[in-house]
C-alpha cells in the first residue's frame, strides 16, 4: 500500500495505517458524524545508497508533508489506484489534523540506513447532511398561586399565620437550550400560548470553528406565563420539524 499525504506519495509499503472510527450522535442517538483517527507507523529506508544526508532530507520532507494544514490523506493500492480509505479535507467538518509525530528508535537502529516514525491524524466527517440536534433540554418551573399565607408579628409573641392572597395568579417559566450541528435550531413553541406574557427571550451563542465549517450552533430560550388558574403541561422532548 502507498500512503499519500497532500501531493506527496510515500514509497510503496513504507507505512502501515490503522484507521479507527468513533460515531458522533445527535440527541436521538442517530449518527450525525464520524470521528476518524489514523495511526501511521512507518520507516524511512535509504536503499540502495545509505547516507546520513539522505536520511536528513527524507525526514525534512516527511515533516513538511505531515505538518501541512489539513492535508489530503489516502491509502492507495500498489499500482496507485484509490481505495475507500481517505481523509479528504473537502469532506471534513474538522481536519485532518496532525495530533502527534514521533521518531521512536531502538538500540539496533542505525541513522544512516533510515529512521522509524509514527504519526496520528484525526478528522470529523459528516455522515448525514442535516441540522439535526446534537443536544436538547427544556424545563418548566412553577410559581404556585391560589391561596397563600404569611406570618406577621413575632417580635414579642408568637407570629400569627394570616391569609396573604386568596387568589394569587400562577406563574410559569418554560426555558431550555438546544445545539444544532450546522445551523441554529428553531426554538419550540410555547406550551400555553394563551397565557404568554411577552415574546420569548432568545440567546444565540457563537458556533464553534474547528476546521472547514462552523459547527455546534447553540440557542437558549425563555417563555414567561401567568394565569388565574393552575395550568398543566410538560416540557418538550425535542423540536418538531
Amino acid at each position: 500500500m502507498i500512503l499519500q499525504v497532500g501531493n506527496v506519495r510515500r514509497p510503496n509499503n513504507e507505512a502501515v495505517v490503522t484507521p479507527s472510527y468513533s460515531p458522533i450522535y445527535d440527541f436521538t442517538r442517530r449518527v450525525e458524524a464520524m470521528r476518524i483517527r489514523w495511526e501511521v507507523m512507518g520507516r524511512v529506508v535509504n536503499f540502495p545508497v545509505a547516507t546520513q544526508a539522505i536520511t536528513n532530507s527524507e525526514i525534512i520532507a516527511l515533516g513538511n508533508a505531515f505538518t501541512t494544514p489539513n492535508p489530503f490523506l489516502a491509502l492507495l493500492g500498489d499500482d496507485g489506484s484509490p481505495t475507500p480509505f481517505e481523509m479528504n479535507p473537502a469532506k471534513c467538518l474538522q481536519g485532518p489534523n496532525l495530533i502527534d509525530l514521533s521518531f521512536p528508535t531502538e538500540d539496533s537502529d542505525v541513522y544512516v540506513t533510515g529512521l522509524s516514525y509514527r504519526a496520528t491524524f484525526e478528522s470529523v466527517q459528516l455522515i448525514r447532511s442535516s441540522t439535526d440536534l446534537l443536544e436538547f433540554d427544556e424545563e418548566v418551573s412553577e410559581d404556585p398561586g391560589g391561596l397563600t399565607y404569611v406570618y406577621v408579628g413575632g417580635a414579642v409573641n408568637y407570629p400569627e399565620r394570616q391569609v396573604a392572597t386568596q387568589n394569587k395568579s400562577f406563574r410559569y417559566v418554560q426555558s431550555g437550550s438546544a445545539t444544532g450541528l450546522l445551523a441554529y435550531p428553531v426554538i419550540p413553541p410555547p406550551i400555553w400560548p394563551f397565557a404568554q406574557m411577552s415574546a420569548p427571550r432568545v440567546v444565540r451563542s457563537s458556533p464553534q470553528f474547528k476546521g472547514m465549517v462552523d459547527t455546534h450552533f447553540r440557542v437558549t430560550w425563555e417563555y414567561n406565563f401567568e394565569w388565574h388558574t393552575k395550568l398543566v403541561g410538560v416540557p418538550h422532548r425535542g423540536i418538531i420539524g
